[in-house]
């Protein structure tokens, strides 16, 4: 960072001397310091990479204006990470967004409040409506297995067709794009920055969807609709009839029956999830998560064309 830049960063600094740069730095811009070999300046104008650092006077005037498009607090934050920067920017969105909420809470009537809660109400209810119309379209006349011999039944066929034992079935979960419901803020704002709901299912070694779950917000994980579902609770439960643990070939461990999932699902004796990180060719934490991932195909394939036949989906 060279001294025109500490000029535009800190009025304090304009009389000092360029002897004085290490000093002036540490003492008044030490919140750039981690970025100081990344800032330069352009036709006057200070950036960080391709984006302006906006100066302190001027950041009220900016807040002012992302809060005016009335967009949530994640696609603001997005939209103004886009093109500026300063070091507390996330913190300054958050902080403006609540307090003019707050002050427009106090300022207007109760009725009008209990109308958007109302309103808020019939999305999520319309929601559920589509959730049991999607299942039934995607589930038809299967059900989920009840008892111990039908689970088997399923991962005997994985173990045939994919060569991976145990398996009870291939979680997945897919983003369909929706227009954005009103009165919602971010809430189906997703990391893809469209708004969505989470179409999340079990399906078995032949395709055939299992369990379906449709409505999900877009901003939660793969993971937490999951957590959420009347699958997993019933799980958690041991409702669910799982076989006992049996050992594998060439095996004396007894190993439990599972379902099978990507990164963003947890670990547990339930369900299994890949190795991460990069492993060597020929390892067997390579091999397993080769195994893992042809064996996942079952969910992602019938979810991609699912998603396309739903796709532009409005609640």
């Amino acid at each position: 960072m060279g001294f025109r830049e500490i000029h535009y960063l800190n009025n304090d600094a304009v009389d000092a001397p360029c002897n004085e740069f290490p000093g002036v730095f540490a003492t008044n811009l030490g919140r750039f310091n981690n970025r100081k070999n990344e800032i330069n300046v352009e036709d006057d104008v200070l950036l960080w990479g391709h984006r302006v650092i906006i100066p302190f006077q001027l950041r009220e005037v900016i807040l002012k204006e992302l809060h005016a498009t009335h967009l949530g607090i994640v696609k603001m934050k997005y939209l103004a990470r886009s093109y500026f920067w300063w070091p507390s920017l996330n913190d300054d969105i958050e902080s403006v967004s609540r307090s003019l909420r707050t002050r427009f809470d106090m300022l207007r009537p109760s009725s009008v409040q209990d109308n958007e809660k109302v309103e808020l109400e019939n999305v999520y209810q319309n929601i559920q409506r589509s959730q049991r119309r999607n299942a039934k379209y995607f589930i038809g006349n299967r059900k989920i297995p009840t008892t111990p011999e039908s689970w088997l039944d399923v991962a005997k066929q994985f173990e045939k067709t994919w060569n991976f034992p145990h398996c009870l079935g291939a979680l997945d979960g897919k983003h369909v794009v929706i227009q954005a419901p009103c009165n919602t803020g971010s809430e189906f704002f997703n990391y893809k920055s469209t708004f969505s709901v989470v179409l999340f299912a079990l399906v078995d070694a032949n395709y055939n969807f299992l369990y379906v779950n449709a409505g999900g917000q877009g901003r939660i994980s793969d993971g937490g609709i999951f957590k959420d579902c009347s699958l997993y609770k019933k799980l958690v439960k041991n409702q669910l009839n799982f076989p006992e643990p049996e050992t594998l070939k060439g095996m004396q461990r007894k190993i439990p029956y599972f379902f099978i999932g990507d990164e963003a699902f947890a670990f547990t004796d339930s369900l299994m999830k890949p190795f991460s990180g990069t492993h060597l060719k020929g390892s067997i934490q390579r091999i397993f998560n080769y195994r893992l991932s042809r064996a996942r195909r079952t969910v992602e394939n019938p979810m991609g064309r699912r998603k396309m036949n739903t796709e532009m989906l409005t609640v």
